[in-house]
């Protein structure tokens, strides 16, 4: 049977109204859906972006930490390199200016006072309870004119403390204690002032050469308890000598080795003369190095331990 052409003019059934209009809600619910999800994107790129920002300052400050940081340690390794003459590795000279802080306290500076009001200044260190060892040319009262001799003696230690010396004897050898020279003295002087400070003792004889050494004293030239290194050199009996420097005022100086043990006490020092030349002979300059300083031309000169405890067994 023919069909009507009012089957191809008929609405939209029920059924297909609801599903388009389902179509359409949905379509509407997903367009407010994604506007929400892109609000929260934009609200997380601009919580990110602003996190990014803050860590690059940061990461500016740090920079500009580092490279400060890297200018200081290049200014302290190049004092140290100036410092470091005898080019010992850094892990020695480490050591040796640790060994220096922790014996600080153990060193004390002497004043030796002469009745009408003048004095010299040597350095001392804790020989036993209640005893510092120093050098005779710097406890010896009659070392100098006789209208200035010493009567008194005030000692020091690192912290400011203070108290009186008193004389317990000296040497300088060529006597019923050494038959050659020797320049040895000791103070006796309160216990509050030793406790706890006793030094220990080393070898010298052990000494070998080129090994490093470091001493504590009061040079003229620079601070009280300035410590300053050097290498062993060698022996010239009746003492030893190395490239400590040796100046006024180290005098009576302890002389330590890499494990802390003193070997010695330093008396002075010698220059070495390389200005060798006869009369009318021209002057030759030398090679040209600028020199950081001179103690590279400075031998120290220090009394051996062994003899040290020998006059202590004499004279204490």
């Amino acid at each position: 049977m023919e069909e009507s052409s009012d089957t191809y003019r008929r609405g939209p059934s029920r059924r297909s109204f609801l599903a388009a209009g389902t179509v359409a809600v949905g379509a509407a619910l997903a367009g407010c859906s994604g506007r929400s999800n892109d609000a929260d994107a934009d609200a997380r790129i601009r919580e990110l972006e602003s996190e990014l920002a803050a860590v690059h300052e940061e990461n500016a400050k740090l920079s500009e930490r580092v490279a400060e940081l890297e200018r200081e340690l290049a200014a302290y390794r190049r004092r140290l390199d100036s410092l470091n003459l005898w080019g010992f590795e850094e892990e020695t000279m480490s050591r040796l200016q640790e060994l220096a802080h922790g014996w600080t306290d153990s060193v004390v500076a002497i004043d030796a006072i002469t009745d009408d009001g003048l004095w010299g200044v040597g350095t001392g260190w804790v020989y036993e309870e209640g005893v510092v060892a120093s050098n005779a040319h710097v406890v010896e009262p009659r070392r100098l004119p006789e209208d200035h001799s010493i009567t008194r003696y005030v000692v020091w230690d690192s912290a400011g403390n203070r108290v009186d010396g008193k004389l317990l004897g000296y040497t300088y050898g060529r006597d019923e204690i050494f038959e050659r020279n020797e320049d040895i003295g000791f103070l006796e002087v309160p216990e509050s002032i030793t406790e706890g400070r006793l030094m220990e003792y080393g070898a010298s004889r052990e000494l070998s050469a080129e090994e490093p050494l470091v001493q504590i004293g009061h040079p003229y030239s620079l601070e009280f308890w300035t410590p300053s290194v050097g290498p062993f050199l060698g022996h010239r009996e009746p003492f030893f000598a190395s490239n400590v420097p040796g100046q006024p005022g180290v005098s009576g100086s302890p002389v330590l080795d890499l494990d802390g043990d003193v070997v010695g006490m330093t008396w002075g020092g010698q220059y070495i003369r390389r200005q060798q030349r006869q009369i009318d002979e021209p002057p030759r300059p030398g090679d040209g190095r600028v020199l950081p300083a001179f103690e590279e031309a400075v031998n120290g000169m220090h009394s051996y331990m062994h003899r040290i405890h020998t006059a202590a067994d004499a004279l204490i």
